[in-house]
């Protein structure tokens, strides 16, 4: 991987905290910081994904003060430097507690991942895979094990809900969008800034309130009010399941472009 700073840390968060509130305060700071906390992973796959597991909620919590101190890094590098950052906080998986699946669905979930784990010959290595876990991912017909979010905060970024609800593969092509860098047509996923990033919005309104009937009796012509509707947000090269949809003025920096935190 190219990159100007490149750490691996050892399953230590709070570590991966520290390193990257050391890099805001680097004057040599990166353009682009990706850095991942693992413990609620860890806490979810060994206790269960599940807001009534104690230690999975504590994990999140503690991840949530990382987070809190990394943005007030962030906002004091800001004040320092006259840059706007954009953040963005994701996952790339739900999950769920073997305890709280049907007999059935369990037995579905460890029929796949024997098969997976055989696949990617992972009992010759001693490994077993998710099959001793009490938490789990994977089943593709269990919205829970697909549920992810985005959080987002930055000078492209409209409070309130996104929608259609946000994907994984939409978090790249959203970097890329919010660094001012082009999106490659072959790339999975849509910006998720890029309908907000000027009065788009109202522009499309105003269109659509053009093509009024001549007669202006308040009719549509319904096949050009679909085409237009279906372009409001690029179609993403991701087959879903029909279930997956269901989850859910500031300076720039010295480049000429704003800084991204992902």
């Amino acid at each position: 991987m190219d990159a100007d700073v490149l750490a691996h840390e050892p399953s230590d968060d709070k570590e991966v905290s520290r390193r990257l509130r050391d890099l805001l305060e680097d004057d040599d700071c990166p353009e682009a910081i990706v850095a991942y906390f693992e413990e609620v992973d860890i806490a979810g796959h060994n206790f269960g994904f599940s807001p009534s597991t104690k230690e999975y909620i504590e994990a999140i919590d503690r991840v949530d003060a990382h987070v809190g101190k990394i943005m007030a890094a962030v906002h004091e590098r800001e004040n320092q430097h006259g840059e706007v950052w954009t953040v963005i906080c994701t996952t790339d998986h739900g999950g769920s507690c073997r305890r709280d699946m049907p007999a059935p669905m369990r037995a579905a979930f460890d029929i796949e991942e024997m098969v997976r784990c055989h696949e990617a010959r992972q009992f010759e290595k001693g490994a077993t895979g998710q099959l001793l876990l009490e938490g789990v991912h994977g089943l593709h017909h269990v919205p829970q094990h697909y549920q992810t979010f985005v959080l987002a905060r930055g000078s492209l970024v409209r409070c309130g809900e996104i929608m259609p609800h946000p994907l994984s593969v939409d978090v790249a092509p959203s970097c890329l969008g919010a660094m001012g860098v082009s999106i490659p047509e072959h790339m999975d996923g849509s910006d998720l800034f890029a309908d907000y990033s000027d009065d788009t919005e109202e522009a499309r309104a105003r269109e659509l309130l053009s093509h009024l009937d001549s007669a202006g009796n308040g009719e549509l012509n319904a096949e050009d009010v679909a085409r237009r509707a279906s372009s409001r947000r690029p179609q993403t090269n991701v087959q879903l399941h029909p279930l997956r949809r269901e989850e859910s003025g500031m300076p720039f920096a010295r480049t000429g472009l704003p800084r991204i935190l992902s």
